[in-house]
């Protein structure tokens, strides 16, 4: 018999739960909150221009996303699954709200020039067609059948 770990084996704690998931999250939030500081959470310290509703509206949403991501495996890490389940329904709406939210926010981006907010994205003031709306949605429709299908 071969005691050989497998690549996809990973340890799992004394509780018997898989630190993985609450590990990977927890990261992934630490990613969001140091990448987006300076232009969303910290605009003011960082003297941006003020961002349109649609843009702070999606943003509130995918922290929330992002803040849930976290509670989840924490509260199956402790053994919490009843709460667990509970805040899964909430999940379903902020998941929703995602999706509407990032439509609206791709609408928004298309019906305007980005030249409104040149310190973020570099002054380009191209105007979208619907191809280029439909190609900056796929990608997030492929990482949601992804994540969803994982």
């Amino acid at each position: 018999m071969d005691n050989k770990m497998n690549a996809l084996d990973r340890p799992i704690d004394h509780n018997g739960r898989d630190p993985f998931y609450l590990g990977a999250s927890l990261f992934s939030l630490v990613i969001v909150l140091v990448g987006f500081s300076p232009g969303f959470y910290l605009q003011e310290v960082f003297e941006l221009p003020e961002l349109p509703l649609h843009l702070v509206v999606h943003g509130t949403v995918l922290t929330g996303w992002f803040f849930l991501a976290c509670l989840q495996p924490a509260l199956v890490r402790f053994r919490k699954t009843r709460l667990h389940r509970r805040t899964g329904i909430a999940g379903l709406l902020i998941a929703a709200a995602v999706v509407i939210t990032g439509v609206w926010t791709v609408v928004m981006r298309d019906a305007t020039t980005i030249d409104e907010f040149p310190t973020r994205a570099g002054g380009n003031s191209r105007h979208c067609s619907c191809s280029c709306f439909v190609s900056r949605l796929a990608p997030h429709f492929v990482a949601s059948q992804v994540i969803t299908n994982a």
